[in-house]
């Protein structure tokens, strides 16, 4: 018999003799269910993987559901999820889940993955009205729900056209077991990022400012006149021979610099090029108020800890002299030594301390401390001239402020003769008392010296 199309409403029953299909495909059938039923590629094919095929679902869920109530009804046939209170299904993965719609629930957590599976909603849920899902119909027994249970998920942001695969063993007890599933398959879930443009299977890179995509590589586009290429990455690209370490341009690029940074076991190393000044100062400033200062810092400490230290050094000589610290400016400003704070100011020990004598003060002060740690200069020496008036009694009263009680006292005569007083009275730290009385009255100007010495007496 030969039919070109035959319609059959109902059951077809062949009799006695096989059916030739002559090359011709037998489609549109379903997964099969009995022993005997035709089957699926598709179904064959999951079982030569080792996967228990599910029809698809809609969406899953990518967080646990809200706080809701499972019943695991009969061994599993007719388990539901009902929710706590009234509302509708949230969105799951960005989808609007309605009636009948199959979802895959696989996040529930510890205490509560024994719910995992898949389900079809039963209730949307309302203002008055509770969602409900209830276990799918082929998901709901323990012969149904196998290691290797496969579903297919066709919506959603994160999980749309990815294929789920129950990855825990048998046997599996539904209501009872916990159910863990995890990723088996993905179809276009490769997106691009941020820099990235896809198209179809192609990912491409997104130049922009200073970016070159080119068809091997990705280029920087550099400033020539601040930037190079090094052997071993980016360099500043900086010349110049007018001895500043770093000088920046009105646009604030780097106009040049003599020098190289390097981190070594924590500290931040200054090299010069051998034969030049390492001088960094802000330059190019005029300016009706006050300039900048040009700060150099140890670090703070906000804990209970000391702060860091702030350490300048000359250079250590190993066949010359050591290079010296030299504080002090190009014309009249002052220079300030000291801190905001309480810390003491220490000289090491045999250390000297040497000013200028132009003024003629390198022999009236020298250095001291106050026994505290506090640094201070002292007056050392004490000339004064007086004349007859000047005696109380033929007693002169010498304030000599050498902060120190015990000091030599000197009288020469208005011929410059050394002359031995009458008695000398050490009165206080800062006054002597100097008898003159058999000297009778004085002619022209006397002079005391007082001398307080070399020698510290604290």
């Amino acid at each position: 018999m030969n039919v070109g199309k035959l319609d059959v409403d109902g059951v077809l029953t062949i009799l006695d003799t096989d059916v030739v299909m002559t090359s011709n495909k037998i489609t549109g059938l379903a997964n099969p269910t009995a022993d005997q039923d035709a089957t699926t590629k598709s179904y064959v094919d999951a079982i030569a993987s080792g996967l228990d095929v599910k029809k698809s679902v809609r969406a899953s869920t990518t967080a646990a559901l809200a706080s809701h109530t499972y019943d695991n009804g009969t061994a599993g046939v007719g388990a539901t999820i009902s929710a706590d209170a009234a509302g509708a299904l949230p969105a799951q993965d960005g989808v609007t889940l309605v009636l009948n719609d199959r979802l895959l629930v696989k996040d529930e957590g510890a205490g509560t993955s024994l719910e995992n599976g898949i389900y079809t909603v039963t209730t949307v849920g309302d203002g008055s009205n509770p969602f409900i899902l209830t276990r799918a119909t082929d998901a709901d027994q323990d012969a149904e729900v196998t290691a290797g249970m496969f579903t297919f998920i066709s919506e959603g942001t994160a999980n749309s056209d990815k294929g789920m695969v129950l990855t825990t063993d048998d046997p599996i007890t539904v209501g009872t077991t916990t159910l863990t599933f995890s990723q088996f398959s993905s179809q276009g879930t490769i997106v691009a990022g941020d820099g990235l443009t896809k198209t179809v299977n192609t990912l491409d890179v997104v130049g922009g400012d200073g970016i070159t995509a080119n068809a091997n590589d990705i280029t920087v586009a550099l400033d020539g006149t601040s930037l190079a290429k090094g052997a071993s990455g980016l360099k500043l690209n900086i010349t110049g021979t007018d001895n500043r370490a770093v000088r920046m341009n009105g646009t604030g690029s780097v106009q040049d610099s003599l020098i190289s940074i390097a981190d070594t076991s924590g500290n931040l190393t200054f090299e010069v090029a051998a034969g030049t000044a390492n001088v960094v100062e802000k330059t190019g400033l005029n300016q009706a108020g006050a300039a900048d200062a040009l700060s150099v810092n140890g670090q703070a400490n906000a804990g209970a800890g000391a702060g860091g230290a702030m350490n300048i050094n000359g250079g250590a000589s190993t066949g010359g002299t050591d290079g010296d610290i030299n504080i002090g400016v190009t014309d009249a400003g002052d220079i300030n030594i000291g801190n905001a704070g309480v810390g003491d100011i220490v000289l090491n020990s045999g250390a000297a301390l040497t000013w200028p004598a132009a003024d003629g003060a390198a022999t009236d002060y020298v250095m001291k401390t106050d026994g505290v740690g506090a640094l201070a200069f002292q007056k050392n020496n004490h000339v004064e001239g007086f004349v007859d008036a000047d005696l109380t009694a033929g007693v002169l009263t010498l304030n000599h402020a050498l902060v120190s009680q015990y000091c030599l006292v000197q009288i020469y005569d208005n011929n410059n003769k050394q002359v031995l007083p009458d008695e000398i009275t050490l009165t206080d730290a800062n006054n002597s008392a100097i008898d003159l009385s058999s000297m009778g009255t004085l002619t022209g100007t006397w002079h005391a010296v007082a001398y307080r010495g070399t020698t510290v007496i604290a």
